[in-house]
């Protein structure tokens, strides 16, 4: 049920004037066993995980004493429920997802956030000569599954004079690109702009994108990392490394872009979608977007929560300050 790789620890090669090599790991005995992290990522390995994955290309997990393996749900709306029935230890999911999770009483806590703002997107072939969602009338849509992303989208139409029963929905799991490419699906909803559209431009395509914010959808973290309370509390020097090894992974890519590219391109191959020339210019479109673990914005997810609530798309509001792991509540 779950796709998963052990990436093999490359070590550090940092030059000594680089930002990433010059924050301090603590490092372990030699005796001690490195602790295993079982980390569910929210759907193909891309560019989006780029800090996580140059912390594992230069050993800045194995520095921390974390042996850390990384998993591909079987479907994208699978990414926090293997966290939630203990398959995983950690899941990096978009915001959302965890909000309708924790709604539902799982025991769910956010870590950090790895990209701050969403960018998921309305996308539609230019040649489809669809001018905006009002013509989406008696069309196909295709999307990945999330529960959360159908109610996002039943808002979009909404606004637009539509309802669910006005389009087709197609559920494609992590077939967005052969959607649009193949002609099966008019358009695409809940597909990244920095990732699917960049790999349709490079593709030589002409993909119109309307990011989600301008869709009447509130600001979010696409991007967190999340996980069990109970297992936080148990280990917790292990979350901080975790996500100390993950700061330290992204400016490490920052710094060095075609490292990061290689790091990328070493787990890419499960994708047989993804395309040497998307691949980069998804990495080059996601590194400005990167956040190094930091804190969720509490606000932010506050009025996200409240909307959904509104919106009849979770049973009820809750604080944001139950998002954050116990200790952490501001």
């Amino acid at each position: 049920m779950l796709v998963s790789m052990l990436l093999p620890g490359c070590g550090s090669d940092a030059a000594p004037g680089d930002e990433a090599s010059n924050v301090a790991a603590e490092g372990r005995p030699p005796s001690a066993a490195p602790l295993e992290l079982k980390v569910v990522v929210d759907g193909w390995m891309r560019p989006e995980l780029a800090g996580l994955l140059m912390a594992e290309a230069r050993g800045y997990f194995e520095d921390e004493g974390l042996d850390v393996w990384l998993g591909v749900p079987w479907h994208p709306r699978r990414t926090v429920s293997y966290v939630t029935e203990k398959f995983n230890d950690i899941a990096v999911a978009p915001q959302p997802q965890v909000v309708v999770a924790k709604s539902g009483g799982a025991p769910l806590v956010i870590l950090g956030s790895l990209i701050p703002h969403p960018t998921e997107a309305m996308i539609w072939p230019r040649s489809s000569k669809i001018g905006s969602v009002a013509d989406l009338k008696g069309r196909t849509i295709a999307y990945p599954g999330i529960p959360y992303q159908r109610k996002f989208l039943e808002k979009v139409l909404e606004q637009a004079g539509l309802t669910l029963k006005d389009v087709t929905l197609d559920q494609v799991a992590y077939e967005l690109i052969p959607a649009l490419l193949k002609h099966t699906a008019d358009a695409a909803f809940g597909g990244w702009e920095n990732l699917d559209g960049a790999e349709l431009r490079a593709r030589g395509a002409e993909p119109v994108m309307a990011g989600v914010q301008s869709l009447g959808i509130p600001d979010y973290e696409q991007l967190v990392v999340a996980a069990r309370s109970d297992f936080v509390a148990e280990h917790p020097e292990a979350i901080e490394k975790f996500m100390s090894a993950i700061t330290r992974g992204t400016a490490a890519a920052r710094q060095h872009p075609g490292e990061a590219l290689k790091a990328v391109e070493e787990v890419v191959e499960g994708d047989i979608d993804a395309t040497p020339a998307g691949t980069k210019a998804e990495l080059k479109a996601t590194l400005p977007l990167l956040s190094p673990g930091d804190p969720m914005d509490l606000d932010r997810a506050q009025a996200l929560i409240d909307w959904m609530a509104r919106e009849g798309m979770i049973a009820r509001s809750f604080s944001a300050d139950a998002l954050l792991p116990k200790g952490a509540e501001g």
